[in-house]
């Protein structure tokens, strides 16, 4: 996708990856690579200024691929498990 402006950006237009997915068998191959690469220059040709992608913390592999193609990590995204309902704690269920 291709993001016009959002305000906490450095840049008003970027590019975002969104799940790239290579099965088991086909991993350490160049597919993820392969893909990654050809979306990095089809933003490219279209004059897209950033390109942008998130992947899970634990996910090394992806992580190390995506920094050999120069990527860097940019932010933190922090999670909070909701609180339980008054309904949950006072069940002894």
């Amino acid at each position: 996708t291709v993001e016009e402006d959002l305000p906490i950006y450095q840049h008003r237009r970027h590019a975002f990856i969104h799940d790239l997915w290579v099965e088991e068998p086909h991993r350490r191959g160049g597919i993820g690579r392969a893909l990654v690469t050809e979306a990095i220059a089809h933003f490219t040709a279209r004059g897209v200024p950033q390109v942008r992608l998130e992947t899970a913390a634990p996910n090394e592999d992806a992580r190390r691929l995506f920094r050999s193609l120069g990527f860097h990590e940019a932010s933190v995204l922090m999670l909070r498990p909701p609180r339980p309902s008054l309904r949950e704690m006072t069940n002894d269920e």
